[in-house]
């Protein structure tokens, strides 16, 4: 056993099996992958890696398997799942999610891919760890699969810990006294009533880490202009979206550099904070009359292509930015009331309930342009959204 410390949890103790899968090269590539991408240009202590969240979200699992007295070989499951979780990330975390989504599985089916076809599956099976079980717990398919991917799970509550602790975002997350709160009722996983404040504070942390952190205008400007610098790259053949999933941070930001022409230019502009401003924007109301469709790729890119035609930029120069309206899943999460009864979160909490209905407050949709086309490019916004409301 070894002893890790750790700025959020204080001590996190790995056993053998935990100490043999994280000298595997795919742990220790974590090191290398931020968590949340380029939020370190707005908050410059934001360089934790995936490779801390995961240590945060084994140990984490471990309690929950000590509070709900889970068996040994259980507790083996729920702990390496939590530990192996996020092996399929690409690099910058979410930053390169949807352009491996079109070619590759999601990161948590990476994930399971690479715990049943690597040395991985081989470390577990040794350990008396069956990987399909854990490959199962990341997928939602194992009986306890909730600790690791449920409602309130131990991934959620530890980096919305991490990220505000690095970010310096002044909130407050108790995880441990969530887990302890934790109790199997008629097999499933519930909180206690006694959790509830601690929950409700894990949800108001995540509301407030959305827009300052997570859909922030600069981050978004970010993804918006290292997405176009990949699909440039790849589209010239500088690398495949297979090479992608394989890199960490660094070797993207090397392989762009090297790229010359648009993704080279692109990627200058982010070394340098030359990041593209917003021209305009729109609120969840402003978009109602736009329907359905802003979320389709194609929309956006009729978008773009209207508004370069409009200012006679080139392709490249504006980006319309669509973000996913957040959803808090978690307020179905089962609390176990004090008469006996299990009620969805949002039924028991009105804090909750209301801010299910206030997270669309936070949503924006951008365009983006470089600071110089500002000007022109919220003209030609401005005259396009305008034609939807006529």
């Amino acid at each position: 056993m070894k002893t890790i410390r750790d700025p959020v949890h204080s001590n996190i103790i790995l056993d053998d099996v935990a100490l043999r899968l994280v000298d595997t090269p795919q742990m220790q590539r974590l090191r290398r992958i931020k968590q949340v991408g380029y939020a370190n240009l707005l908050y410059p202590g934001a360089n934790h890696t995936r490779f801390e969240h995961s240590l945060g979200a084994y140990h984490l699992a471990g309690r929950c398997a000590q509070v709900l007295g889970f068996n040994e070989c259980d507790a083996q499951v729920v702990k390496c799942a939590a530990l192996l979780h996020d092996l399929g990330h690409g690099p910058f975390s979410h930053l390169t999610e949807p352009l491996l989504a079109d070619k590759v599985n999601s990161h948590e089916e990476l994930s399971q891919d690479i715990i049943l076809w690597s040395k991985i599956g081989n470390i577990l099976s040794a350990g008396g760890v069956d990987p399909r079980d854990v490959a199962g717990a990341i997928g939602g398919r194992w009986k306890h699969s909730g600790i690791v991917s449920g409602d309130i799970d131990v991934d959620r509550m530890d980096y919305l810990a991490r990220d505000a602790h690095y970010t310096g975002v002044k909130v407050s997350v108790d995880p441990e006294r969530i887990v302890s709160s934790l109790a199997f009722h008629k097999n499933g996983i519930v909180v206690k009533e006694s959790g509830l404040p601690a929950v409700e504070s894990l949800l108001v942390t995540r509301f407030l880490m959305y827009p300052s952190v997570y859909a922030h205008h600069t981050t978004r400007a970010v993804a918006c202009m290292m997405r176009a610098a990949i699909r440039d790259a790849v589209g010239r053949e500088f690398f495949t979206v297979g090479d992608l999933q394989k890199m960490d941070d660094s070797d993207l930001v090397c392989k762009l550099r090297g790229a010359g022409g648009y993704a080279g230019r692109m990627m200058a502009l982010v070394d340098e904070r030359r990041i593209f401003k917003r021209a305009f924007e729109l609120d969840a109301e402003g978009s109602e009359s736009l329907g359905a469709d802003i979320a389709n790729e194609a929309w956006r890119q009729k978008a773009v292509a209207e508004m370069l035609s409009d200012t006679g930029f080139p392709e490249g120069d504006i980006f319309v930015d669509v973000p996913k309206k957040a959803v808090l899943r978690e307020t179905k999460a089962g609390i176990l009331c004090r008469n006996g009864e299990v009620k969805p979160l949002d039924e028991v909490s009105t804090l909750v309930n209301s801010l299910n209905k206030a997270q669309l407050d936070h949503w924006r949709m951008y365009v983006f342009s470089s600071a110089e086309n500002r000007n022109a490019v919220h003209r030609a916004a401005s005259r396009y959204f305008e034609t939807f409301r006529k």
